[in-house]
């Protein structure tokens, strides 16, 4: 469900204790996009990682999208995260996304994008090889 403004959404900090609304905001004009089963697979997840996952990107409004070069067909029109890299073990960021049910994976030099649309993966540029290390 799309909220108006991230402050009009539900939030129970009590279950996602290591997040919070605003961080999966479109940072345009601060549209919110709801759904517990993404919220809750991603706190397993980050549990299950013991570290934050630094979130650079979650939701975005169509302009947004637009504005930063999306795919017209980007999840972060829905929900999608962008998790930095920095301090993380990548095999074990990537093994605990994919138990927790993410299907969507993009690898980047410095994040990990995930989401739960259809299965798939790709690289951004010169990404393969920061994966294969």
């Amino acid at each position: 469900m799309i909220y108006r403004h991230w402050t009009l959404a539900p939030w129970d900090a009590e279950r996602w204790p290591n997040f919070s609304r605003i961080e999966f905001a479109c940072k345009h004009c601060g549209e919110f996009y709801y759904d517990e089963d993404y919220f809750d697979s991603l706190q397993a997840a980050r549990t299950l990682v013991g570290r934050p996952f630094n979130n650079n990107s979650g939701h975005r409004c169509w302009r947004h999208n637009m504005a930063v070069g999306g795919s017209p067909a980007s999840q972060h029109k829905k929900i999608a995260t962008d998790i930095s890299l920095k301090g993380h073990d990548k095999r074990k960021l990537i093994s605990a996304v994919k138990l927790f049910g993410f299907t969507g994976t993009g690898y980047y030099n410095t994040f990990l994008h995930i989401d739960k649309g259809r299965k798939r993966f790709w690289y951004g540029a010169g990404a393969r090889e920061t994966w294969s290390k």
